[in-house]
């Protein structure tokens, strides 16, 4: 799992705070770049450097679970997203939950658990709603679209999308924004074939960039 490109890095390696910092500032930029392999290992050597149950931890190991997502590691994916879930929970983070379950999501329309991403989006709607956060709440409800339209329930993807667009703020929200919430548009395609995600919005399904929010 390593990479040269972070292993190799002094700061890492003389200071591993520095990877903490360093993995909750770059991940978004190393994520919509598509530098998976080398935000992984930035994000290892994060984990093993942050303070236990903080926080920072529920952060790296969410940023990490992300990156395995885009390397295709669903099940490790899952598994570091559970413990930064936990983590959220203890400290009564809903913003880190609602990120976290975001994640979760992607990962459960990826494994083909519609139901499952289905109601974790809705507990992320909820959250971002009570949180006064406009814009996380209405990327919740176009990835809640996302899903319905995947499940053939057109209807309920449309007002999902039109209420996303009534309470979105003008600028466009990055890929994995906010405090780190998916966008289904650029998830994996699933195995079998068939669509991984929507063109836009209103789009029809279509293939998306392979990857590994």
């Amino acid at each position: 799992h390593g990479c040269p490109e972070v292993d190799g890095c002094p700061e890492v390696q003389g200071c591993p705070e520095v990877a903490v910092d360093l993995s909750r500032t770059l991940w978004r930029y190393l994520d919509t770049r598509g530098h998976y392999r080398q935000a992984y290992a930035l994000h290892q050597h994060a984990v093993r450097a942050a303070r236990p149950g903080s926080g920072e931890l529920a952060d790296v190991l969410a940023n990490l679970g992300a990156a395995a997502y885009r390397l295709g590691r669903c099940r490790e994916a899952e598994r570091l997203l559970e413990r930064a879930a936990a983590i959220n929970r203890e400290r009564g983070s809903e913003r880190g939950e609602a990120r976290v379950r975001t994640l979760l999501a992607m990962v459960d329309y990826q494994r083909g658990r519609f139901p499952d991403a289905t109601e974790r989006l809705r507990q992320v709607v909820s959250s971002y709603r009570r949180l006064g956060d406009r814009r996380g709440e209405a990327k919740a409800l176009g990835n809640l679209g996302v899903v319905h339209w995947r499940q053939g329930r057109s209807q309920l993807a449309i007002a999902c999308h039109r209420r996303a667009a009534g309470g979105a703020p003008p600028a466009p929200a990055p890929p994995l924004g906010g405090e780190g919430a998916g966008n289904l548009r650029r998830v994996p395609q699933p195995p079998g074939g068939g669509a991984g995600g929507v063109g836009g919005p209103h789009g029809g399904p279509r293939s998306t960039r392979a990857g590994g929010e």
